[in-house]
């Protein structure tokens, strides 16, 4: 529901004039962050149920957004127009501002109103849940000496401006005691700035969520660099490889250094591998480093995309020879469109068209994707002699063209 979503079309579309349209963020991530609100408005087993009785009664047909509201307030009893109209045929997410004044809860919300119901989780040596009802302009709600976290289960989708912040100290104490892992994710940004290093340390160790230890590792201070060296040898791989870009920003030491040579060679995940390599290359600046990458594939290629990278940047002439290569030669599609984006920021040498031949040649091929690279690249190339090249490209659903 914390999706990121478009403003510009309401979920319910039909003005296409551009094809690409279609494939807005609103139609994914903030269609299903509105079903996920639908399940929470009727509760799990009465939209399942719904659910169930659509797709019995629709099977095998095709159907449009008013079928399936008529549907679901048929088999639910609920009437779900406003929910329809505000969240399908309405443009844009509401806005709410949430301001805390002697123990009152004031919120706002700016035009055009939504029907919202709130949740407000309020800490005073625990939780306590109330709910306020946002219907127009503004509401209140009482919390007395609590501290607030507003909609911490990110239930409503809404953008939520001047909401009162949660004390580094408290969100410390109410991580301890809080199991709800949304709730947790909520508080993270209190809690990267907790001033005792130490204590936040042993929090990570204990927490027992990977997504949620991956994202505080960043945080741990130069004196636990020994927790970080554990953690960058964890089991599960998101945290390893958090704790492996912490050790690459954290002052080296020959023991930290050591793990990430480790690491770099004998981790059975490719990326973590590649990813310990860059760090160290980050602290040691050992070009042999680089020549060991250049050399190691990996499904991904993460290894020779990044030593491509760093040649294209520090030896052009030899970067640019290997993009050739990888073009005319290719090991595998990964790396012959990194080739790809790279030549249209090198360029040729003066005198030289070699580069430009190159481009054209892919963009002439019949590989969505490595004409999609190379359409970008002779765009960045800068030579209209490209145009006539690019031109029969637009209708692919490439739309650089204009900004040449």
């Amino acid at each position: 529901i914390g999706s990121n979503t478009s403003d510009k079309d309401p979920v319910v579309f039909y003005d296409y004039n551009v094809p690409d349209r279609m494939y807005r963020g609103v139609s994914y991530n903030g269609s299903a962050a509105r079903i996920h609100m639908l399940m929470d408005k009727l509760g799990e087993p009465a939209f399942w149920k719904g659910i169930s009785d659509f797709l019995k009664k629709h099977e095998y047909q095709a159907v449009n957004t008013e079928q399936f509201f008529d549907s679901m307030i048929a088999s639910t009893g609920v009437d779900l127009t406003r929910f329809k109209d505000q969240w399908f045929y309405a443009r844009g997410i509401p806005t709410v501002g949430a301001e805390l004044e002697d123990g009152v809860m004031n919120f706002t919300q700016t035009e055009p109103h939504f029907d919202l119901e709130i949740s407000v989780w309020i800490w005073n040596d625990g939780w306590t849940v109330k709910t306020v009802e946002l219907t127009g302009a503004t509401a209140k709600l009482e919390v007395g000496e609590g501290t607030p976290l507003i909609d911490p289960e990110t239930r409503v989708m809404m953008r939520v401006n001047r909401s009162p912040l949660l004390p580094a100290d408290v969100a410390f104490e109410a991580w301890a005691r809080t199991e709800s892992v949304t709730v947790k994710n909520t508080m993270l940004g209190r809690l990267r700035r907790y001033s005792d290093t130490e204590a936040l340390a042993k929090l990570i160790m204990a927490e027992t969520n990977a997504r949620l230890q991956s994202q505080l590792v960043r945080n741990i201070s130069q004196d636990q660099i020994a927790d970080v060296m554990t953690l960058a040898q964890h089991e599960n791989g998101t945290v390893a490889n958090a704790a492996v870009s912490r050790l690459g920003s954290l002052d080296p030491t020959d023991e930290s250094l050591e793990v990430l040579s480790m690491i770099s060679v004998t981790h059975s995940n490719p990326r973590i591998r590649c990813n310990a390599l860059e760090q160290l290359f980050k602290h040691t600046g050992d070009e042999a480093l680089i020549a060991r990458a250049w050399l190691t594939p990996a499904p991904n290629e993460c290894f020779r995309t990044f030593a491509l990278r760093w040649y294209v940047r520090n030896k052009p002439e030899h970067g640019r020879n290997l993009c050739l290569s990888e073009i005319y030669n290719p090991t595998n599609g990964t790396l012959r469109r990194a080739a790809i984006q790279h030549l249209g920021q090198l360029k040729d040498l003066p005198g030289q068209r070699t580069v430009y031949q190159a481009l054209v040649k892919v963009a002439k091929e019949n590989s969505y994707r490595g004409r999609a690279a190379a359409f970008n690249a002779l765009a960045s190339y800068g030579d209209p002699a490209a145009i006539a090249v690019m031109r029969p490209m637009i209708g692919s659903g490439h739309q650089r063209l204009s900004g040449l």
